[in-house]
C-alpha cells in the first residue's frame, strides 16, 4: 500500500471513512428518499427534477478531480502512465454516471434538494481527494522497467482494472434490468437473472466490486477509503432493499437470495 501522503490526504481519507460509517448508521433508521424509498421525498423539503439532480450531484467528481490533477501536478506525476490510467477510470465512471445515466432514468419522482446537495458535497470532496493524491503523492515510476516494484505495480494495476470493469459491467447490466422491469410492467416486480439470482442489490454489488478494483489498482489510502465508504454506504442500502423486497413480495420472494454478497449476506 502506497502510504506516501501528507497530513491533508490522511485526514481527508479518514473523513471519508467516518462519513461512510455515519451514513451507514443513519440509514439503519432513515432511508435516503430515492429509488424504492422515493415516496418519502415530500418530508425532505423542496425537490427538483431527478435527471437534473443526478447531473448536478454526480458531476463534481469528474470535473473537480480533473481540475485538481492538471493544475496541481508536476510533470513527473502528470505524464505518468499509471496516474493517467487511474484518473481515466475515475473520470470514465463519473462521466457515464452524470451524463448518460440521467438520460436513461425512468423514475419521475422529484429529488429532494437536500439529497442533491449532500451528494454534490460528497462527490466534490472525493473528487478533490482522489485528484490531489494522484497529482502529488502517487507513483512516478515507469512501467517499462523490469524491477520487482514495477512488476508488482503492473500486476496490481492489471488485476484492479479488470475488477473495476467486471464491477462496472455488473452495475450497468443490473441497472438495465431494473429499468426494463419498470418499462414493461406496472409497479415493482421481482428482478430475475444475472446477479439478481444471487442478491437483491446486484447493481450495488457491482459498484462495490468496481471501487474495490480501483483500490487494488491504485494501492493507495484515498482509494481504499473510497472503497470502504462505498461498501458501507451501499451495503447498508442493499440490506434495506432486501428487506423491502421481502416485505412487499413475502412468500413469492426467493428465500435463498441474499442482500448484497452472494451466499453470505
Amino acid at each position: 500500500m502506497n502510504t506516501k501522503t501528507d497530513t491533508e490526504v490522511w485526514y481527508l481519507s479518514l473523513g471519508l471513512v467516518v462519513f461512510g460509517v455515519t451514513a451507514s448508521i443513519l440509514q439503519t433508521y432513515v432511508s435516503a428518499p430515492y429509488g424504492k424509498f422515493s415516496s418519502t421525498h415530500r418530508s425532505w423539503g423542496p425537490s427538483i427534477s431527478p435527471k437534473l439532480g443526478w447531473l448536478l450531484m454526480e458531476s463534481p467528481a469528474f470535473y473537480v478531480s480533473a481540475a485538481v490533477f492538471f493544475t496541481q501536478s508536476d510533470p513527473a506525476h502528470r505524464y505518468n502512465t499509471v496516474n493517467l490510467l487511474l484518473l481515466s477510470l475515475f473520470i470514465f465512471y463519473y462521466l457515464v454516471r452524470s451524463l448518460v445515466y440521467p438520460l436513461l432514468m425512468t423514475s419521475k419522482q422529484p429529488m429532494p434538494i437536500v439529497v442533491m446537495f449532500s451528494a454534490w458535497f460528497f462527490c466534490a470532496y472525493n473528487g478533490y481527494l482522489q485528484g490531489i493524491y494522484l497529482a502529488k503523492y502517487s507513483t512516478t515510476e515507469s512501467l517499462t522497467t523490469t524491477d520487482t516494484t514495477s512488476t508488482l505495480t503492473t500486476l496490481r494495476l492489471t488485476i484492479g482494472t479488470l475488477l473495476f470493469f467486471v464491477g462496472w459491467y455488473i452495475n450497468q447490466a443490473s441497472d438495465h434490468q431494473l429499468r426494463s422491469l419498470k418499462k414493461h410492467s406496472d409497479g415493482y416486480k421481482i428482478p430475475q437473472g444475472g446477479m439478481f439470482q444471487y442478491v437483491s442489490a446486484a447493481n450495488y454489488l457491482g459498484e462495490i466490486i468496481e471501487w474495490c478494483g480501483y483500490a487494488v489498482a491504485s494501492w493507495s489510502i484515498p482509494a481504499l477509503a473510497f472503497a470502504v465508504f462505498t461498501a458501507l454506504q451501499l451495503g447498508r442500502r442493499g440490506l434495506s432493499y432486501h428487506q423491502w423486497y421481502q416485505q412487499k413480495f413475502k412468500e413469492e420472494y426467493p428465500k435463498d437470495r441474499k442482500a448484497i454478497i452472494p451466499f453470505i449476506l
